[in-house]
């Protein structure tokens, strides 16, 4: 939720090129795609905090097209770290497992620095770490979520990001209606029930 973190899988107009220089540059349009779409999966773990029942909602993950983020959140739903092994993007594998698992070292082997920040303050607990994130809606975001107050989700621009956001920490699946993007739309419905 990447950008770098751009909150949805339409609002790449803010992805800067960090961490693609290696890419060709036809090619960074693509990189870029797949980069948001990897990261994008990792903020909505950062957002919804799994309800007790969260594992019968997992039919929800089953509708989302792109296969990483299918896997994030079955992952994230099931509370299973197979899952995590099957994604593709390995910032996206280390953060499942980091999130999965509990295993705050996982956190270290991801390249992306958001989506890093982001995975240490989720195991840590601080939000000292969503200081450190640089783009503006995941740093709120972030903050929302660690604080448990939803006064920020307001300050994350895109739309999205902010109805994701807001479902996240406020617990209430009306939020996830709003989404456009089906496969965000899903796993919110997915993780909140």
């Amino acid at each position: 939720m990447t950008t770098p973190l751009a909150i949805s899988g339409h609002a790449g107009q803010r992805m800067g090129g960090a961490g693609l220089g290696a890419w060709p540059a036809r090619s960074a349009p693509l990189a870029q795609r797949a980069l948001r779409a990897s990261l994008l999966a990792a903020l909505q773990a950062l957002l919804l905090p799994l309800p007790p029942d969260a594992q019968a909602g997992t039919s929800e993950c089953y509708a989302i097209h792109n296969s990483d983020r299918r896997n994030f959140c079955l992952a994230q739903g099931r509370d299973e770290a197979a899952n995590c092994y099957a994604i593709q993007g390995m910032d996206l594998r280390s953060f499942c497992l980091a999130t999965v698992k509990s295993e705050r070292s996982a956190c270290y082997a991801i390249r992306e620095n958001d989506l890093k920040n982001q995975c240490l303050a989720l195991t840590q607990g601080q939000s000292s770490s969503c200081h450190a994130i640089r783009d503006q809606d995941a740093k709120h975001a972030c903050l929302a979520r660690e604080r448990s107050d939803s006064s920020y989700c307001y300050s994350v621009r895109e739309s999205d990001g902010r109805h994701f956001c807001l479902a996240g920490v406020k617990g209430e699946r009306s939020y996830c209606y709003s989404i456009g993007s089906q496969d965000l739309k899903n796993q919110c419905l997915a993780l909140t029930r």
